[in-house]
């Protein structure tokens, strides 16, 4: 799985995608993955290996760790991270704050180059009312420890819990932006079939929307208690635009190319459309698979 990440001019390098595990074992009332992975499965590293080999084969030196929680499952963890410094590639990873704040230093030394991490709230009752189980003040720790080592930043935050005002929620907004994240993803809360959060809003407040493609997180799809229809999906925009103000685009391509000059790395910038496409979809299938050496064998055909 092979994306693309772009500078402004649509200069681009290829990012792939890396699955070590599926599942997670924590219990966030707004997720599906509880419902239908409640216990994380690793990935073998053979199959892992495998996916690896053919990225960097077609000069593909980024990768992003997409698991529910990275570092979930420590050991299995330690050996992915050996595997990727085995192939020399740079890595961003998806994971618990708690988590990334646990081995900040270790994973920055083995090629971290950012994170991806839910922030959900502010508010440390509305965080155990979706027991997320995490301290409010840590995501502020983790957002600083990143910018300050000039790594990749992205966060999640969810708008709407029914304790929420339009009032609260704009404060929290203004507050999400100071972080000077450099992805932000705002949602609003959506409850999905299955999960906890849809049966606790459903019976408390009741789930009016009949058409499934508005259950997209951005729009409300059930009787808030404090926010009229319309406010806030006006919330999100209101969000976007403080998020992505007139320095972000600067401040995250400076982040970028101060952290590929500190490492000397400059070829991945310079050769990244070429490397891009290389790397296209359209190319990708007629490419053959790099096949293992004999001393490692595949024991699974799953990547």
């Amino acid at each position: 799985m092979v994306t693309r990440f772009r500078l402004p001019g649509g200069w681009s390098f290829p990012l792939g995608v890396l699955f070590s595990s599926r599942g997670c074992s924590f219990r966030c009332t707004f997720c599906q993955t509880t419902a239908f992975a409640p216990q994380p499965k690793e990935n073998s590293l053979a199959t892992l290996d495998r996916v690896l080999r053919f990225y960097v084969q077609h000069g593909i030196h980024f990768v992003l760790l997409l698991d529910e929680n990275f570092g979930n499952l420590p050991s299995h963890a330690e050996d992915v991270i050996e595997l990727l410094a085995r192939h020399k590639v740079r890595w961003l990873v998806q994971s618990r704050v708690d988590l990334l704040l646990r081995n900040f230093n270790d994973w920055r030394r083995c090629g971290m180059e950012g994170a991806l991490f839910g922030i959900e709230s502010f508010h440390q009752d509305i965080l155990k009312q979706m027991h997320k189980n995490e301290k409010a003040q840590s995501a502020f720790e983790l957002a600083e420890r990143l910018d300050r080592a000039g790594m990749y930043a992205q966060g999640y935050y969810i708008i709407g819990l029914p304790p929420e005002t339009p009032a609260s929620i704009a404060q929290d907004l203004r507050t999400l932006a100071s972080l000077k994240l450099d992805v932000t993803q705002i949602t609003i809360v959506t409850p999905h079939p299955q999960t906890e959060m849809w049966r606790e809003l459903d019976s408390g407040y009741g789930i009016f929307e009949k058409d499934w493609s508005r259950f997209d997180t951005k729009h409300l799809v059930w009787n808030h208690p404090h926010c009229a229809p319309g406010v806030l999906e006006s919330l999100l925009e209101e969000g976007f635009r403080a998020c992505y103000g007139k320095d972000w685009l600067m401040r995250t391509t400076k982040k970028f190319l101060s952290a590929r000059r500190a490492q000397k790395d400059l070829s991945s910038v310079l050769l990244g459309p070429v490397r891009s496409r290389w790397a296209s979809s359209s190319r990708l299938p007629y490419l053959a698979t790099p096949v293992p050496s004999s001393d490692q064998p595949v024991r699974s055909a799953v990547a």
